[in-house]
């Protein structure tokens, strides 16, 4: 029986694995619903160094679940991904979609106001 193990990774690992198409969901998962103010709220968090929870991935096998892609990300196309993302779609396609700019709202961040003191919630806007 496997453990469960600890891989820390940083977000531009797990953003750039998304867009290499080596991660990606089982086709049980439900379709990406988070409103944009959810993402903006999870890049506040991120910006201020706060914990964004747990991701639960499981490495691609042929004979489990289909893979799929995440929206707005390349289309899988044949490619055989190395992981699933049990747990943490939500957060992870929003900030895909923030950073690479794929969704239909986009995020900025006033850095004016960041060198000027200003909380980041004020900073952040879609």
């Amino acid at each position: 029986m496997e453990i469960f193990q600890l891989h820390p990774q940083s977000l531009d690992d797990l953003l750039r694995s998304i867009h290499a198409r080596a991660l990606a969901l089982p086709d049980f998962q439900r379709d990406f619903v988070w409103e944009p103010r959810a993402t903006e709220e999870l890049i506040e968090s991120i910006a201020r160094s706060f914990p964004a929870g747990s991701l639960l991935l499981m490495p691609y096998q042929p004979d489990t679940f289909t893979p799929r892609a995440i929206q707005n990300a390349p289309a899988l196309d044949g490619f055989l991904p190395s992981q699933l993302i049990l747990d943490g779609q939500q957060r992870l396609t929003s900030l895909y979609q923030a950073f690479y700019g794929v969704s239909e709202y986009r995020y900025f961040v006033d850095l004016k106001s960041l060198l000027e003191d200003q909380d980041i919630e004020e900073a952040v806007f879609y």
